[in-house]
């Protein structure tokens, strides 16, 4: 079960990456202000903690779902005997 995020975060965090990278070399390129620079590595983190925040966000998610689930089965059992 746990190979399904492993694989969904090591993809995320690649693009995560190569997204970052695009979004430095095409500041430096275009030759704005240091301020401007500054701005667009801050939303380029934010643009790198998303996704991996929300694979782990999912993830639990998922998880007390089928906890939630076992719990309602084991009443519906408890209460049928």
């Amino acid at each position: 079960m746990s190979k399904y995020p492993n694989n969904v975060l090591c993809i995320r965090a690649l693009l995560s990456i190569l997204i970052f990278v695009f979004f430095v070399i095409t500041i430096n390129l275009m030759g704005y202000p240091a301020d401007t620079k500054n701005v667009v590595y801050l939303f380029g983190i934010y643009t790198f903690l998303t996704p991996l925040s929300a694979v782990f966000r999912v993830t639990f998610r998922a998880f007390v779902a089928e906890v939630g689930k076992a719990k309602g089965f084991m009443y519906e059992k408890k209460s049928v005997d």
